[in-house]
Parts: structure tokens; C-alpha cells; sequence
């Protein structure tokens, strides 16, 4: 069968399933690829994860590597072991997520002789120098390299991996419909009142995401206007730390911890105003869904925040770590509501053109191909591609029951 008439297998190789930008940008593409064109499976070090039934319900296999390390004997072993069985499958492409598994999925895809593409989510700032080091070897032996902003794409190049091997492709989110969802009683459900005005930010409590300087700001912002809630939808590590945070700015019943939610778009559409004040990020997904959902946004300007968020056109760009600049941009917009809607719908416009679910497969879909071919093919870059099927066949390996 010639390759125009078999699809393309592209294997996933990630850490887990668990909840993270990774994991769902993931479940974004295994949910829209395009399955007559190409034949999804995915391995994980550890076949657990809140997005694990999602990815099952899809009948896409999902093989349990049951890897603890990469760099030790029983890495190298897994590594020799897995390179056998992604032969014998037949598998055309590896594509990895995250650190660890762009280093697992680069030496399987070297060994068995296939292409590989890794991802790099972050940007390199945030890396220890070891991981630096390790990356730009492994950089150097994939085929393509999808940063998710373009600064991250800049920090790549900063190292001296090579352009032509670095393709920038953007988060897409899916737009939601903010009239679907019961807002007064969504409200009464967290505790609010119908009209308090709400201010919210959507991350892991780690250190990284900045809550420590949203809460200073909140105490500010409080002291101009004392009814204005704050919404924090994440959970993590950092928590009990800023619990203890909020006693000390006295911020009681202004602020609500709200943990791990798995309604996030309703909670988006009961704010009013979105903060995100990162110290690092590559490419936001809950930035993105903020401003699908017509929120007006503030967010750092750090990684690829700026390119999301147009300042003074579709929300506001601090400086990190100042939560005087953060205070300041959210009372702005508490005193402007024309401002703050106009802001809003504008972001929710750049959404929709720019970083779709739709836009970000298809970009994904042009590079396998690419990967394969070393030329454009004129059905998978007009989005749209018939083929004959074949089945997959289910991967055993050291499958969890």
C-alpha cells in the first residue's frame, strides 16, 4: 500500500495524563485530528491522569511505559525494549510532550530510524543549565522542534539549535458560549452575590504563576473598591502558603479558593475581569480561554503573554513581580466598563482568528506530513484528505488493567 492510500501512525510519548497545559493541548489534538488521515496512539510513563478516560473514549490506544527515570539502566532498558515494539507497530512518527519524554521519544525514534518531533512548552529561562545542556542535544537529533510562542521558538534559537528546525505552533482553545451557562446561580454556588463584581486567574498554585503577587494586588485594589471578589481556580503545592498569604492582607470573603474545578468555562463566565501574573510561561491555554470567553485580561509580559494579549487592545501587560502594576490595570478597567468590554470582545476576536483548536491541528497535521514527504501535500494543507483504512493494531506492551 503506497503511503497516499495508508494513513500516518503518529505515536504521543508523555509523562501522563494528569491535568496541565501539555496534556490537554494533547487531548485538544487526538479529539480533532483528522482519523482518515492519520492513526493516533499514545504512551505514558505512568498511564494515570484525570484526561486518561477522555483518551480511551477516543478507541485510541494508550500504552503504560511504567518509567520512573530516563537516565538510569532501567531508562535504557525501557528505551531499547519500546524501540522494538514501535518497529514491529509499525509506527511512521514519535511525537513528544515535555522534557523527559522529548528525550525518551528522541533516542526510540533514532534507534527504530523515524522522525521525531519534541515539543518545547516553556522557555528555556526556566530550565536548570543540565536540562539547557540536554535539550539542545536531543534538539539536535529531532527533526522538528514546535516551540509554542514565538519567544520560546527565540530561546531555542538563542541556544543554537537551528531554524529550519523550529516551527512556532500556537495553543488553540475551543470558543465557548458564555450564554449557555447559569451565571447568577453559578455565583450563588461559590458563595457570591449576583452583582459582585469578580476578578479571577485560572493556575497550578505554584510558585511559578504568581499568585503571591495577585493577593498584594488584591489588597490594593480592595482598598479602593472593598466589594470586589477575587476567584483563584487551581490547586498545587503552594497552597496552604497562600492561604496564609491571604490572612495576612486581611482579605477574608474577597478571596475564594476555589481548588480544582473541572467547570472552568462556567467559571470563566462569572468574572469580569481575568489576571494572570506569571513569572514564566510559554503559551498560556487558560490565558487564551479567558479571552475566548470575552474576558478583558492583565496579564506579565513574560514568554509568550505579549503575543497573546495586545496591550491597550485587547487587555493590559505589566511587569512581573509588581503588584502595583497589576492593582493599577484592574482599576483601570473597574472604572471603565466600556473599556473593559470593548478589550474583552476584541481578545475574543483575536481568538477566534488566530489560536483555534482547528488552526492548531491542521498546522499540526501539515508538519507530520512535511516530516514524512519533504513537500506540501495538497490535502492535508487544504485541511481536508479521503483514504482508505486500516486498522491499528491495539499496542500490548506493559498495559495496566
Amino acid at each position: 500500500m503506497t503511503r497516499e492510500l495508508s494513513k500516518i501512525r503518529v505515536l504521543y510519548i508523555i509523562g501522563d495524563l494528569a491535568h496541565g497545559g501539555a496534556e490537554k493541548h494533547l487531548v485538544h489534538v487526538l479529539k480533532n485530528l483528522n482519523r482518515t488521515k492519520f492513526e493516533p496512539s499514545v504512551a505514558c510513563f505512568r498511564k494515570i491522569g484525570q484526561y486518561l478516560p477522555q483518551v480511551e473514549a477516543l478507541n485510541i490506544p494508550v500504552i503504560n511505559l511504567g518509567v520512573r527515570k530516563v537516565y538510569n539502566f532501567q531508562g535504557i532498558s525501557k528505551i531499547l525494549s519500546f524501540s522494538k515494539f514501535v518497529k514491529e507497530q509499525k509506527i511512521d512518527i514519535i511525537h513528544a510532550y515535555l522534557y523527559k519524554a522529548n528525550i525518551f521519544g528522541t533516542l526510540v525514534a533514532k534507534n527504530v530510524g523515524i522522525p521525531v518531533i519534541i515539543s518545547n512548552r516553556n522557555v528555556n529561562s526556566l530550565m536548570r543549565f543540565r536540562e539547557k545542556l540536554i535539550h539542545k542535544k536531543i534538539s539536535a537529533l529531532a527533526d522538528k522542534i514546535t516551540a509554542v510562542s514565538d519567544e520560546v521558538k527565540s530561546q531555542d534559537l538563542e541556544l543554537g539549535i537551528p531554524a529550519d528546525k523550529i516551527i512556532t505552533i500556537y495553543n488553540g482553545v475551543e470558543i465557548p458560549n458564555r450564554q449557555l451557562v447559569d451565571i447568577p446561580n453559578k455565583k450563588r454556588e461559590l458563595g457570591l452575590n449576583s452583582d459582585d463584581v469578580v476578578i479571577g486567574t485560572v493556575a497550578n498554585l505554584a510558585p511559578r504563576k504568581g499568585h503571591k503577587y495577585l493577593l498584594e494586588a488584591a489588597a490594593k485594589i480592595i482598598a479602593v473598591k472593598p466589594s470586589v471578589k477575587f476567584l483563584l481556580i487551581g490547586d498545587g503545592g503552594l497552597k496552604q502558603e497562600l492561604l496564609e498569604t491571604a490572612r495576612n492582607l486581611k482579605l477574608g470573603k474577597n478571596v475564594i479558593f476555589a481548588g480544582h474545578r473541572e467547570d472552568v468555562a462556567e467559571l470563566l463566565a462569572v468574572m469580569d475581569i481575568f489576571v494572570l501574573p506569571s513569572l514564566g510561561e510559554g503559551m498560556s491555554n487558560a490565558l487564551l480561554e479567558a479571552m475566548a470567553a470575552g474576558l478583558p485580561c492583565v496579564a506579565t509580559n513574560v514568554g509568550g503573554n505579549p503575543e497573546v494579549v495586545q496591550d491597550g487592545v485587547t487587555g493590559f501587560i505589566v511587569p512581573p513581580k509588581e503588584p502595583d502594576k497589576i492593582a493599577e490595570a484592574v482599576c483601570r478597567l473597574l472604572a471603565d466598563k466600556q473599556m473593559a468590554l470593548a478589550l474583552g470582545m476584541k481578545g475574543k476576536k483575536r481568538v477566534m482568528s488566530k489560536f483555534t483548536v482547528r488552526e492548531m491541528v491542521l498546522q499540526m497535521e501539515r508538519l507530520y506530513w512535511d516530516c514524512l514527504s519533504h513537500g506540501p501535500d495538497p490535502e492535508v494543507h487544504n485541511g481536508g484528505f479521503l483514504s482508505s483504512s486500516r486498522n491499528v493494531p491495539v499496542p500490548l506492551g506493559d498495559k495496566e488493567t
